[in-house]
């Protein structure tokens, strides 16, 4: 009841309760950053079904498995930005299951293609036909004669 009563204030008194967390969150910074790490891994692993330290043992486990580096490109996480600096969990959104740990940059490709094997294959072979392309164009360019040149695309009035 008490907890009502005071979610009741704070949405009566939205100025004076967002003042009250700037200044809390800033006198705390540490507590602020272990609170929203423990906020991330609990909703992950309760997506998974899992509680927050199986989760965590999880991970633990499959990066040393995976030597640190993502199953798809095999690198480990690259990034200028540290939040980014770090495998993700990988999971079937249908059977909620782990499938491993991932950089950043698979986990959103796999997202983007709505972890369909049909757009991943048909993008493959997308980029795979331009690079046949690519590679023609090359032969092309070697078998002319060293001192002609490949005539580029006419200008157009918008692109001048």
């Amino acid at each position: 009841r008490a907890r009502a009563a005071q979610k009741k204030w704070q949405a009566a008194h939205p100025r004076y309760t967002l003042q009250r967390a700037k200044e809390w969150n800033a006198a705390h910074p540490d507590r602020v950053k272990r609170s929203h790490a423990w906020f991330h891994w609990n909703e992950r692993a309760k997506k998974m079904g899992l509680t927050r330290d199986a989760l965590l043992a999880l991970y633990d486990a499959r990066v040393k498995e995976q030597d640190g580096k993502c199953a798809i490109c095999g690198k480990e996480p690259q990034s200028r930005d540290a939040r980014f600096n770090k495998l993700v969990v990988d999971h079937d959104p249908v059977t909620k299951t782990f499938r491993g740990l991932l950089c950043s940059n698979h986990n959103t490709m796999l997202g983007l293609a709505k972890d369909s094997p049909t757009v991943l294959r048909a993008a493959a072979a997308y980029l795979e036909r331009h690079a046949a392309e690519l590679e023609r164009h090359a032969a092309a360019k070697e078998a002319q004669a060293p001192d002609s040149v490949l005539v580029p695309f006419p200008k157009t009035k918008q692109s001048a």
